[in-house]
This record gives structure tokens, sequence and C-alpha cells, in this order.
């Protein structure tokens, strides 16, 4: 299995913060200098936050508050455990000894899977995903 850059890390109950690499994903983007503790241990990696907006292979639009901005992170991490601040709820299933997050969306009643996330390893999912158009307002 190959990663790239643009992969993101979408992780289901063990991140509390979204950590995003390049301005693109930003809306509005607060500069700043902060530490967050990493696995490593403290780090000053944090260089602004704010709000972000991502694209999902399925077109399906996220908007992130108060997401991080870090050069240094050589990975994006979301933190997913409020999907229904963008109207969606997440399920996690079993198909053919596979692990999968969904993406749902819930309209009259009727459930339709908007995004299906392949399993890195348990409760660490992982999509390709995309800025939206937008001009990035920094202060």
């Amino acid at each position: 299995m190959n990663f790239h850059d643009r992969d993101l890390y979408l992780t289901y109950n063990s991140t509390t913060h979204t950590i995003l690499k390049e301005k693109k994903y930003f809306k509005y983007l607060t500069l700043i200098e902060a530490n967050v503790t990493t696995i490593l241990g403290l780090t000053n990696m944090i260089k602004g936050s704010g709000r972000a907006n991502i694209l999902l292979p399925n077109n399906t639009k996220l908007g992130i508050r108060d997401a991080l901005y870090s050069l240094g992170s050589r990975k994006n991490l979301l933190n997913f455990n409020d999907p229904h601040a963008n109207g969606y709820h997440i399920e996690t299933i079993d198909e053919d000894k596979n692990e999968y997050l969904y993406i749902i969306s819930c309209s009259s009643g009727q459930e339709l899977i908007l995004e299906k996330l392949h399993a890195f390893s348990s409760e660490i999912y992982y999509t390709i995903m995309k800025s939206i158009e937008t001009n990035v307002v920094v202060h």
C-alpha cells in the first residue's frame, strides 16, 4: 500500500485535533506558535489554526472548525469524532474480514453512504482529500 503526500489519515477515536500540513485547506487561518503533544512528546510544530474545508473522493465536503496548521506534520490527520457538525454520521463496518468507515447522510429517513474509507489499522482510516477552491484569509 503506497501513500502519497495528499493522503489523509482519518482517526476515529484517538485524535483530539485535526492537523493539516498545507494552507490551501484553510478558509480562515490565524498564524500562531503552539505546542502539541505527539507520540514522541511535546513539540512546537503548530504554526496556526482556523477554519478548514476539504473534499473527499466522492465530493463529500467537510468543514472543520479549529483545525491546526503544521508545516512539520508528515501527514494530514482528521479528528472525525464530530461528523454531525457536517450533517453526517459514521459507522464502522466489517466486510469480508476488512474494516471500513462509512460516512453516511440521512435525509427523509433514508441513509445514503457517501464515503467508504479503508482501515489502515484498527480505528485508523485513510482516504485521499482535495482542497476546495477558496481564498485563504490569513491573520
